[in-house]
């Protein structure tokens, strides 16, 4: 049961993926894939999983450590927002084909 009185209600019951064996060996890397996994969900570009990763690599690994899930969800989705600006920016053919 969630108290409603919670100041970041979170869906960390709702982890689909589970960990690896390897995860589960080394603590850090299983609090990350769980990190990950929670991002997803916050995250419009969650289920697109390339879109995703591409973002997610864009993110410093110290940042990461020092956000929650549903912030890096929000990093995440502002990143690809910011590249779909980008390509419908009126010169984007022509810096496309200018090579810039």
């Amino acid at each position: 049961m969630v108290d409603s009185q919670e100041p970041y209600p979170d869906h960390r019951r709702r982890v689909s993926e589970a960990p690896t064996r390897e995860g589960l060996n080394d603590p850090d890397a299983h609090r990350n894939e769980i990190k990950i996994a929670q991002a997803k969900q916050y995250s419009r570009v969650g289920e697109s999983g390339g879109t995703f990763a591409a973002n997610w690599d864009r993110i410093p690994a110290e940042l990461a450590d020092q956000l929650t899930p549903e912030q890096l969800g929000w990093i995440v989705d502002l990143l690809a927002d910011a590249y779909t600006d980008g390509q419908r920016h009126p010169d984007y053919e022509r810096l496309q084909a200018d090579g810039d």
